[in-house]
């Protein structure tokens, strides 16, 4: 028979660890890359693609500090932007087609509660100056959360791969095990 302080100690114990072994709040980016984008390139001509998207958080106001590339990128000039949601005639909201600078956007719900079209995209743009392929697998992003100090975090939605020839290939082949 366990007597009863140790049982209080044992469950009290067990609930630390399942608190710390719990689910974290990974907020404002995604632990690993839920798609790949194959871009097909000349030498020197710029690619972009949504690497990132970031919506808004009820409650919350995420301003974005800076941004880094991460990947197989030596050989390349990447510069990323913040891609703001691009309302059409047919009702539908497209981001990556307008680009601003990332430094100091602010991401927060325009209203009482988080609407999708205020998602806020990182668009990284990839222009390679030899042939070669290039990969952008992560986003080293620098942000502040409700004004609190800077933190860094890592993730990528989708992972960006450029295909580069001179001229641009046709296609952008998958990497074949």
């Amino acid at each position: 028979m366990i007597p009863r302080m140790s049982t209080r100690l044992a469950v009290l114990g067990l609930a630390f660890l399942l608190a710390a072994c719990g689910p974290t709040d990974t907020y404002p980016m995604p632990g690993t890359a839920g798609g790949g984008a194959l871009l097909p390139a000349a030498v020197g001509q710029p690619r972009h693609t949504v690497v990132l998207w970031i919506p808004a958080r009820a409650g919350d106001r995420l301003e974005l500090v800076d941004a880094e590339a991460l990947g197989t990128i030596a050989g390349t000039t990447v510069e990323l932007f913040a891609s703001r949601p691009v309302a059409h005639a047919d009702g539908t909201f497209v981001i990556g087609e307008a680009l601003e600078p990332l430094e100091g956007v602010v991401i927060k719900p325009r209203g009482e509660t988080p609407d999708p079209n205020d998602t806020v995209g990182i668009v990284a743009e990839l222009t390679a100056d030899a042939p070669g392929r290039y990969e952008v697998t992560a986003i080293r992003l620098r942000y502040r959360l409700n004004d609190d100090v800077v933190r860094v975090r890592e993730g990528i939605d989708v992972v960006m791969t450029v295909c580069v020839e001179d001229p641009a290939p046709e296609t952008c082949p998958e990497l074949e095990d």
